[in-house]
């Protein structure tokens, strides 16, 4: 039997305000981490801009646009299960199930980049060689997630903060120490390869260094037990994921059948330079969001407050650096970057919105796996792939300027992130 206790107004306050101030300093400690991470990134790309042409760099973003696809369903979502799910020894079962799908799907990867390299017509033909490494990104990915998964549950903020700062630290090192050596579009690969690597190493370390992470005997039965129970996150996340990565990769493939590689490097640089400080604070508050959130569903089965009040937080960290892009992005580019990226600006100035609304509903749309509405997530992820290829489709066939893609792909994104947070936010008051 279960006995209630009521709880006073003042009391209620006071957990209230510990609550909150347990979110903000995991958010804040998460946030130093990543923030270190992006001032590296953001203070190495005058250099990097100079040593690197923007047809280099669209030989980095043709692989990273094949890469991130098969990464997103790496470990076919069961590390989102491990953030939800209420007992340890099942949580740890989940690790070592994400471990299995990962490997699972760098098979796969591997045979995708065979495809891509022996297939004759591909837009990158001297550069297809490195899509056979996709195997190496898929797993460190899938991997990384599990693992993440695991660390934000037990809130081991401060080491996953020295994670991402670690791999920021060596990826720049690495891309500036190619280029002056003139490793050409070699020098960027490489170096975010290195990265991928290190950080995989760092939340292995994270999770092999928690106390019962060898306590539990893990039988088949087991896993066999939790893929099954979870099996809506491989059913309907997994290919929610895909969509939903493959969807953001639409303008660098059409591109690609432009053949405008210079093109794919100033949008891919430009989204990448542009949601670097907006990805790092909202991911940070992503993860702890996910954590809060969880709890407060499971407890209360409602988790609308915490839901308002991350969306406020987002919607003000984000508004001026986007007024800001708006308005001066093709100056600050070429100033800071070279006039050789000017256009990188211009390509800025269109997906500013866009990234503005993808920092606000990114962490909130965690609520649609914490309430268990994967189904409507997955239906999301398709439509919005179908809008996203439309609106890049159109100016592709009529051989519209290559900006009309990228104005078309912020459009779509737009309108499907603004139905995301309301449907969202229906959910978490459920």
């Amino acid at each position: 039997m279960r006995y209630a206790t009521r709880l006073t107004w003042p009391q209620f306050a006071s957990m209230q305000r510990i609550a909150g101030s347990r979110f903000l300093r995991a958010v804040a400690t998460l946030s130093s981490g990543q923030s270190l991470a992006a001032i590296t990134s953001i203070a190495a790309a005058p250099i990097l801009g100079r040593l690197y042409q923007p047809a280099e760099y669209g030989v980095l973003g043709g692989y990273m646009a094949v890469s991130s696809v098969l990464t997103g369903i790496g470990n076919w979502q069961y590390s989102q299960a491990i953030i939800v799910e209420n007992r340890e020894n099942k949580a740890h079962a989940l690790v070592r199930l994400c471990v299995i799908t990962t490997l699972v799907t760098a098979l796969f990867s591997a045979l995708v980049g065979a495809a891509i390299f022996l297939y004759p017509a591909s837009s990158f033909q001297a550069e297809r060689s490195w899509f056979l490494l996709l195997p190496v990104t898929t797993m460190t990915g899938g991997l990384t997630a599990a693992w993440t998964a695991m660390a934000n549950r037990r809130r081991r903020y401060r080491p996953m903060a020295a994670a991402q700062v670690a791999s920021v630290f060596i990826t720049v090192c690495g891309s500036i120490a190619f280029g002056f050596a003139g490793f050409g579009y070699v020098g960027p690969i490489v170096a975010y390869l290195m990265g991928a690597v290190v950080s995989c190493l760092f939340y292995a370390h994270i999770y092999y260094t928690l106390p019962d992470c060898r306590k539990y005997a893990l039988t088949r039965r087991r896993l066999v037990a939790m893929a099954a129970k979870h099996r809506g996150f491989a059913l309907f996340s997994t290919p929610s994921s895909f969509v939903g990565n493959f969807a953001m990769q639409v303008p660098v493939y059409a591109l690609g059948l432009q053949g405008a590689t210079g093109m794919i490097g100033l949008f891919s640089r430009a989204r990448q330079l542009l949601s670097m400080p907006i990805t790092l604070v909202g991911g940070s508050i992503a993860q702890v969001f996910q954590q809060r959130a969880a709890v407060d569903y499971a407890t209360t089965g409602n988790c609308e407050r915490i839901f308002r009040s991350t969306f406020w937080m987002l919607l003000g960290i984000g508004l001026l650096p986007t007024l800001l892009m708006a308005i001066a992005a093709p100056w600050l580019f070429e100033v800071f970057l070279g006039p050789h990226w000017r256009p990188a600006g211009e390509v800025a100035r269109v997906l500013a919105p866009m990234l503005l609304l993808r920092l606000v509903c990114s962490p909130l749309a965690t609520v649609f796996a914490i309430t268990g509405a994967q189904r409507e997530d997955f239906v999301l992820s398709v439509v919005t792939t179908f809008v996203t290829a439309v609106a890049v489709a159109v100016p592709l066939l009529l051989n519209w300027p290559s900006i009309w893609i990228a104005i078309g792909f912020s459009g779509s994104y737009c309108l499907t992130y603004c139905i995301y947070l309301w449907r969202g936010y229906q959910h978490c008051k459920c």
